[in-house]
């Protein structure tokens, strides 16, 4: 049956040199057999010795390669078999480039085009030296921090030296005598953004799908900073954790998405982003949902099914993995789609769903009942007496998600004159106190006897 890498025609038509250009630029080139119908029954064709002669000196002479043009004959019909085998190089028809997507020939256009020629010239963009970037752009902080960590985890040899910049960059071949590579302005700028606009996270909370956004919030800054900044952002703010007491002692806190997915989910996307893209990563958090979707693409020939099954890591930026991995973020190459899924597994949600777009990939995680776990804490006499809203910024306060009155009117869909109202009147009800200064304080539950003896 047709396939990436086979297609059949009844007859042959110019048209068709696109086809022979995009197997040309595949991994593993392809098969068109012309004089065949589209069920792959041979029809044969009429004019076979003057297409041996025809079609490898136009593809000589457009595309500067030689394919194996070959007559076969099948119960008393001849039809003609083109083999094209992967070229070391991008190659073009006319000045325009074609690859195979599934079982079609597509052109190569636009903000796709850069990457698939550095992709076919075995370029990673990533590795390439940065223009206008040198070593006072890279945040001594981050390096420091990102050896220490590694030092931490067994994995950056305690002899390095987290304030020696220059040398931690060389060691890891961020940087050579030519200049700085793209991937340590990403890992290590505080402005990544000066060399990849796709290099931010944008985490956005929805009423509902396809509705107004309520909350948002950017998360920039050093790429080796930003998945811990990004989970920890979607953990706290956005997917609203519960506390239990277990035993009425311990405080137990329970989310609606395992943090283990959300992390593996969250790095994947940082490290394999297209960096030459314009997109960024988007979390999109929904009642009842929560997606993650990153400009990029998997590996030629690879399906959403080959995540799932065993599989050799092919990161599409090597340094910047390679960065992840001896922080101890990456705990062995190739299996993080595995631990999101067994992550969900244990948690008793249903496993995420992968979408491959023709933009990015997108993982999506649906939540499932809160466990019933432990014993919530909640005080039911003190609920009777307030209103939702008020009840609502008890419980974010309780819960230590409380951030500021304008956030916590975004979420609740409220003014920030109502939220501040609610505010006081807890205060006034003796349930709230603010600790610290107006501007630098913050809201606390206030502590009964039995609070604070443990009781």
């Amino acid at each position: 049956m047709e396939s990436e890498q086979v297609e059949w025609k009844e007859s042959w038509s110019d048209n068709y040199l696109e086809t022979i250009c995009a197997f040309a630029n595949s991994q593993s080139g392809g098969r068109l057999d012309i004089g065949k119908n589209d069920k792959g029954e041979t029809v044969g064709v009429r004019n076979a010795k003057k297409l041996l002669e025809e079609i490898p000196n136009a593809v000589k002479n457009l595309m500067n390669f030689h394919p194996t043009v070959e007559a076969v004959t099948e119960g008393g019909k001849t039809y003609i078999v083109i083999t094209i085998k992967p070229q070391e190089e991008a190659v073009d028809l006319r000045g325009a480039y074609y690859k195979r997507s599934g079982s079609t020939t597509v052109k190569v256009t636009g903000r796709d085009l850069k990457p698939f020629i550095m992709e076919r010239e075995g370029l990673v963009w990533t590795n390439l030296i940065a223009d206008n970037v040198g070593l006072k752009n890279i945040s001594s902080e981050a390096v420091s921090s990102f050896v220490k960590l590694g030092q931490k985890e067994g994995r950056i040899s305690s002899s390095v030296d987290p304030d020696d910049k220059e040398g931690v960059l060389r060691r890891y071949e961020l940087m050579t005598d030519s200049g700085i590579t793209n991937a340590a302005a990403l890992l290590f700028s505080d402005r990544p953004t000066g060399v990849s606009q796709a290099a931010v996270t944008k985490i956005g909370l929805f009423a509902e799908e396809g509705g107004r956004l309520l909350m948002e919030d950017i998360i920039d800054g050093p790429v080796i900073l930003q998945p811990e900044e990004t989970l920890k952002r979607l953990l706290d703010k956005y997917t609203q954790p519960r506390f239990r007491l277990k035993n009425h002692l311990e405080r137990v806190y329970v989310y609606r998405y395992p943090p283990a997915a959300l992390r593996e989910a969250i790095l994947n996307a940082v490290i394999h982003r297209q960096y030459m893209s314009v997109q960024h990563t988007t979390i999109s958090v929904f009642p009842d949902s929560v997606e993650i979707h990153n400009p990029g693409k998997l590996p030629d020939g690879w399906t959403a099914e080959d995540l799932f099954a065993k599989h050799k890591s092919e990161p599409a930026n090597p340094l910047i993995a390679q960065a992840f991995h001896d922080t101890g973020q990456i705990e062995r190459w190739g299996v993080g789609v595995s631990l999101i899924k067994n992550e969900c597994e244990k948690a008793g949600i249903p496993q995420p769903v992968y979408e491959i777009g023709k933009n990015g990939i997108s993982v999506i995680f649906r939540s499932g009942p809160w466990s019933d776990t432990g014993e919530e804490v909640t005080e039911p006499t003190i609920a009777k007496k307030l209103t939702p809203l008020e009840y609502e910024i008890y419980k974010a306060i309780a819960e230590g998600r409380y951030t500021t009155a304008e956030d916590m009117a975004a979420s609740s869909r409220s003014s920030v004159r109502t939220v501040k109202s609610a505010l006081y009147k807890l205060r006034d009800a003796d349930l709230i106190q603010r600790v610290g200064s107006d501007k630098k304080g913050t809201w606390e539950l206030v502590q009964r006897p039995a609070d604070r003896s443990g009781k």
